[in-house]
């Protein structure tokens, strides 16, 4: 249960962030001044996948023990 839930928590933060790059994608197509900041919601959006990835290895690797 504990390693299903650490997956499914996974799978709704990849989910937020593909919302939040829709709608910020969509509003910079609307003529909006969000093309600034980019760059920093790109590396917060990184830094967020690794952590993700971190915690998904951790628990495959809970799996295999």
């Amino acid at each position: 249960p504990v390693l299903v839930a650490a997956l499914n928590s996974y799978a709704v933060s990849l989910a937020k962030i593909g919302n939040n790059v829709n709608q910020l994608t969509a509003a910079t197509h609307q003529g909006r001044d969000y093309a600034r900041y980019w760059r920093e919601i790109g590396a917060e959006l990184e830094a967020d996948l690794k952590a993700g990835r971190a915690a998904l290895a951790r628990a495959l690797e809970a799996m295999d023990a």
